[in-house]
């Protein structure tokens, strides 16, 4: 009988992680000693693969785990290839690279067995993943500074986690209709592969970090993909500047 899968996730403070067991016991992995390389890592030469930071993967796993029971999450894992089932049994390492295709279908994996397969499951934890990440103190510091400031700052970093692509920033003005609001406009630059999921990620990451940011009346949409004959995906953000 082919086993069963369960994900599990421990300290991610320490590097300490066990993504799955199976039926027949706990695959367990400590991290220590060196980090996996490109040509070591489950599922195929990551030269020829777009690539995410390992922290990218287990974070998503840590949040969908406060939602969703073992049995849940076994038929997420359940519902992934080989290839990819392959790559997640292994230690995953916060700093290492992995093949996007691994994030990306996990991401689409949830949206359809816990969700309803219209990427709005995706979007949540989009919000989820800015809340984890713009943690109390962080806001109070960011507080003190533009809220415009800060979200460019925050498109700078897609480059730690992701080998490929760019947010880059194409308007940032003031509402010509309403001078209160701030409106900024970034494509997603050389980056094909972003999936319809994916971007509904973005759109409630971008959306719920301005909203921490104390600013009110934020909108977040994508005005252009790729999937729906856009040369680019793009993303506008708007809200209603602090008095």
């Amino acid at each position: 009988m082919e086993a069963k899968y369960r994900t599990t996730l421990f300290d991610t403070n320490v590097e300490k992680f066990v993504i799955l067991k199976d039926g027949n016991g706990l695959i367990t992995r400590e991290s220590g000693g060196e980090e996996l390389n490109n040509d070591s890592v489950p599922g195929g030469d990551m030269s020829k693969d777009f690539k995410v930071k390992g922290i990218t993967i287990l974070g998503l796993v840590k949040l969908v785990k406060k939602k969703a029971s073992s049995e849940e999450m076994a038929s997420v894992i359940d519902n992934l290839d080989p290839a990819d089932r392959e790559v997640l049994q292994d230690r995953i390492l916060v700093s290492s690279w992995y093949p996007y295709r691994v994030f990306n279908n996990l991401l689409e994996s949830i949206d359809k067995v816990l969700g309803n397969g219209d990427g709005k499951l995706a979007y949540e934890i989009g919000r989820m993943s800015a809340e984890r990440d713009l943690t109390t103190v962080y806001r109070s510091i960011l507080s003190f500074l533009s809220t415009g400031f800060v979200t460019k700052k925050a498109f700078a970093a897609w480059k730690n986690y992701y080998s490929s692509g760019e947010l880059e920033l194409i308007q940032d003005a003031r509402d010509e209709q309403d001078r209160g609001r701030r409106v900024m406009k970034v494509r997603m630059k050389e980056f094909r592969t972003l999936s319809t999921f994916h971007c509904m990620n973005i759109v409630g990451w971008c959306e719920k970090f301005v909203e921490l940011l104390g600013v009110s009346d934020v909108s977040v949409e994508e005005t252009s993909c790729i999937h729906k004959g856009g040369d680019h995906c793009e993303f506008l953000l708007s809200w209603k500047e602090k008095d």
